[in-house]
This record gives C-alpha cells, sequence and structure tokens, in this order.
C-alpha cells in the first residue's frame, strides 16, 4: 500500500512540477498572419508569436508556394490563386520548435478582365453600342479595345467620333473606361479588352468572337435582333409585291369587278 501511494505521489509531482518546469524551458512555437484571405500580390505580414524560454536565435518559415524566410516577421505574397499550409521553425538555445497549419492561407484571382455590351445584334446601320467594363480588381493604367474586322467602326472620345487605323484603341480611366461605338457596315465583330493593373499584375484580356452582329435577318443577324439607325430594304419583297398588282387587277375586271 505504501508503495502504491509512492507511486501515485511520484507520478503527480513528474505531472504538475516537473512537466511544467520542462516545457517551459523550450520554445513554444505560433505565428499569426495580419491577413488569411488574400488576392494575388497582396503583401501578407506574418508575425512570429513563439513562447521562448531563452532568447530567440533562428528562424525557418515555409509557405507553401516553394518559398520560404529565415527573418523573424517575414512578409511574402502568392501569385497563384489557391490554399496554402505555412510553417515556423523556431530556435532558441534551450532547443527548437515545429509549428504546421494546414490550409491558412486562401489567395484569390481579384483582377480579371470582362465587359458587356446594351446591344450584341442589329438589323440595320449604323448601330450605337454601348460597351461596359466590369474588370475586377483596381485597374491602375488603361484599358484597351480591339474590334475586328476594321474598318466599319468608330468609338466617341467624349467630343467626336473617331476612327483608329489599325482597329484598336485605349481608353484612359480617368477619362472614360466605357466607350460607346457606332457600327458603320455590315459585319459579325469580335471585341477585345485588356485591362492594365499595373506593373506587378500586368494585363489581363479576354475577347469574345463574332460578339456584335450588324446586318439583315438571314445574313449577320437572326430574328430578336434590334433595328439599328437605317433598316435595309428587301427589295425582292418590294419587287414580288409589285407585280402582283397588275395580276390582281386583271382578275378584277374578268369578274367584272371595277
Amino acid at each position: 500500500m505504501k508503495t502504491f501511494a509512492f507511486i501515485c505521489i511520484v507520478w503527480a509531482l513528474v505531472l504538475f512540477v516537473v512537466a511544467p518546469v520542462l516545457g517551459a524551458i523550450y520554445p513554444l512555437a505560433n505565428f499569426t498572419a495580419n491577413e488569411t484571405s488574400v488576392c494575388i500580390y497582396d503583401v501578407v505580414q506574418f508575425e512570429d508569436t513563439t513562447d521562448y524560454a531563452g532568447t530567440a536565435s533562428a528562424w525557418w518559415w515555409l509557405f507553401g508556394d516553394s518559398q520560404d524566410s529565415h527573418l523573424q516577421n517575414p512578409t511574402h505574397y502568392y501569385d497563384t490563386p489557391g490554399t496554402y499550409d505555412v510553417q515556423l521553425w523556431a530556435e532558441d538555445e534551450w532547443g527548437e520548435d515545429w509549428e504546421n497549419k494546414t490550409a491558412y492561407i486562401t489567395v484569390r484571382d481579384c483582377y480579371t478582365a470582362d465587359f458587356t455590351a446594351n446591344s450584341t445584334c442589329s438589323i440595320g446601320k449604323p448601330k450605337v453600342v454601348n460597351f461596359t467594363s466590369t474588370c475586377v480588381g483596381v485597374a491602375l493604367g488603361k484599358s484597351g479595345w480591339t474590334i475586328t474586322p476594321f474598318p466599319g467602326w468608330s468609338y466617341w472620345n467624349g467630343t467626336h467620333w473617331v476612327v483608329d487605323n489599325d482597329g484598336t484603341f485605349t481608353t484612359d480611366l480617368s477619362d472614360t473606361l466605357n466607350p460607346q461605338i457606332n457600327f458603320t457596315e455590315y459585319g459579325s465583330y469580335t471585341v477585345t479588352q485588356a485591362c492594365n493593373f499595373g506593373a506587378t499584375i500586368g494585363t489581363e484580356s479576354t475577347t469574345k468572337t463574332d460578339y456584335i452582329k450588324v446586318g439583315v435577318n438571314g445574313t449577320y443577324c437572326s430574328g430578336g435582333c434590334s433595328a439599328g439607325g437605317m433598316v435595309p430594304t428587301d427589295w425582292l419583297s418590294v419587287v414580288v409585291a409589285l407585280a402582283f398588282v397588275p395580276i390582281w387587277g386583271l382578275i378584277l375586271f374578268a369578274s367584272g369587278k371595277r
């Protein structure tokens, strides 16, 4: 009985006295980040919050994208969307410790180029179309537009209609990001917009093939299109209708109805 009591006392001492003392003389690695859900190229500030027993002397960070750092409180950015594990190895004169946080940083692609138009199909010409840029993110430069084929259109620069001989034009964000285009010729037009998000991110673009159609039914357009400035005359229908006028006259004359 005395032996059992002695064992219990020893275990109590180990559990409540010795173990905490021993634990206190080793670092307990830990860290935080100022943001855990970010856009690509956003800078994340990591902070070492390790409980050191002595004086911190070494660090090794693994950011989950094949990049690392040996600074105590590093900054880091991610250039690819995804979810990343982050690890910290910390050391002082009493020992070392690892901390691993799974799926700690989520990175999104916040910079995409896109656009819409108030009308994409027109029966008749000319047809004025208002484009709206829906570039996602903070665009920092200019928005470049390309419309093919060329010629057959011009854009409104705020004071007058402009035709660019190479089929491309640029809208300054301080001026207008949403151009107004006047399509003056029949055709099926492909539209590309490239949004400039600055030197770090670069340019993102999107292309919509045969996006704008200007023409007549059965040519470039089908039913359900809006009318352009001048609806072309269907001369075949006119000729056929006029041809029936004398025929109906002869029928009425023969029947005695005048």
